[in-house]
């Protein structure tokens, strides 16, 4: 992942006890063997500063996958890209959110233990101001029976606006001799009626 984008930050987590047992206990008529067939026991999210940081690690992912010696194999019926799950009035987490086992005795390198391939582990890719909007968001929103204030859902269309200028403007600076390949932050301000840059 380092190689692919030296900037994107790595976190690790495994899931709490607490929410492993309100999990097992809400979908107890769906898990037999809930140690084994829950896919988020242990989850990694990258962190990149821009979408096309993001899109480059999903394909260095989705390559690890690739015949003929896999060294992930992606759950792709239970991988999914959160922003195909949101319409565009909707607000909400984005993020790509793979579902795979280790089958080789060697990831990237770092050898794996045969019982830990039983196993299926989240990886989680997204841009910072994806994974600023999920730390918000998820206890807070996501897991809440409370209504959302609309003022809240205005900032969520920001966001997802934001992301896309901040594409666009990174392939423009990229054209720019001499600023291709330096990394650079565009910092967003959001605030009625806009959103600003500096």
């Amino acid at each position: 992942q380092r190689r692919t984008d030296p900037m994107a930050i790595v976190q690790v987590r495994p899931k709490a006890l607490a929410s492993f047992s309100e999990k097992v206990i809400r979908k107890k008529n769906k898990y037999s063997d809930p140690l084994r067939q829950l896919t988020d026991l242990v989850g990694g999210r990258i962190i990149t500063y821009t979408q096309t940081g993001a899109d480059k690690v999903r394909g260095m992912i989705e390559r690890l996958g690739d015949p003929p010696h896999p060294q992930l194999q992606i759950d792709w019926d239970n991988t999914v890209d959160t922003v195909e799950r949101l319409k565009p009035e909707e607000f909400g987490y984005k993020a790509m959110h793979y579902i795979a086992r280790m089958v080789a005795p060697e990831v990237l390198g770092i050898p794996v233990d045969n019982w830990i391939s039983t196993y299926s582990v989240e990886i989680q890719v997204c841009t910072m101001l994806q994974h600023v909007w999920a730390a918000i968001g998820h206890d807070r929103i996501y897991k809440t029976r409370l209504n959302i204030p609309d003022s809240l859902k205005y900032i969520s269309v920001q966001i997802k606006e934001a992301e896309g200028i901040k594409i666009l403007l990174s392939y423009c600076l990229s054209a720019i001799p001499g600023v291709a390949g330096i990394p650079r932050i565009i910092f967003i301000k959001i605030r009625p009626p806009g959103i600003i840059f500096s």
